[in-house]
């Protein structure tokens, strides 16, 4: 199985310097260009899996890459990512809008590169069963506006959302990893260096830990 259904302990994903080599950006991989835009697509995220915080994925990969592009509709639908040491494969992309973004508000590949530090979830930000609806509201204002990112914990879904992500190879239950957005609403800019604002995508991604192969999903927020 690609997955045990144990859900582990969340961390917050914010700016800030770490021991870890966890970053934002940069160029540590090499990314597939997107079929639909032509562009490379982004490596957003990289996390040093040495970090205990990651002790789930660390026999795995020694770095836990997540890519997308986001000049497009491209990660709109699902992707399947294949990881390899220093470079990400697309395997396949459901594209059915082919949208591109107007060149003046595309983002740059590589991004620039900013350090992370992962932060626990307190108690009140932790997805679990039987939340009231205040509850989980209150969890969804404070993502992307407090912090850019969710690192484990659970899929922020309601109970009636609730779905398997099955890996493109085995067909198991795959282990979900992280979700990222950033609220166009607000003026934090929770990333420095670029305005890096979602607006109502939160991107999530998923792990094969048998196939070493990645999943995304857009929730809309």
């Amino acid at each position: 199985m690609c997955n045990s259904k144990k859900s582990l302990n969340g961390y917050k994903i914010l700016e800030g310097k770490n021991e870890y080599s966890h970053f934002f950006g940069g160029k540590a991989f090499k990314t597939p260009l997107c079929p639909n835009c032509k562009q490379p697509m982004q490596l957003i995220m990289r996390f040093d899996t040495s970090d205990p915080a990651l002790q789930s994925v660390h026999s795995i990969l020694g770095v836990l890459p997540l890519v997308g592009c986001l000049n497009c509709s491209g990660c709109w639908e699902t992707q399947f990512f294949g990881i390899e040491q220093g470079e990400v494969h697309l395997l396949s992309q459901n594209d059915e809008e082919c949208w591109i973004a107007e060149e003046e508000d595309q983002l740059p590949s590589p991004l620039p590169e900013v350090p992370l530090q992962l932060i626990p979830l307190l108690e009140e930000e932790i997805m679990k069963d039987n939340l009231s609806d205040e509850e989980i509201d209150f969890i969804f204002d404070q993502f992307g506006t407090n912090y850019i990112g969710r690192l484990f914990n659970e899929l922020m879904e309601s109970e009636e959302d609730k779905k398997e992500y099955e890996c493109c190879y085995c067909g198991n239950p795959m282990m979900y990893l992280a979700s990222i957005t950033e609220d166009m609403s607000e003026n934090s800019d929770l990333i420095s260096a670029i305005s890096f604002q979602f607006g109502e995508i939160i991107l999530n991604f998923f792990l094969c830990t048998e196939c070493n192969v990645m999943r995304t999903e857009n929730l809309s927020s």
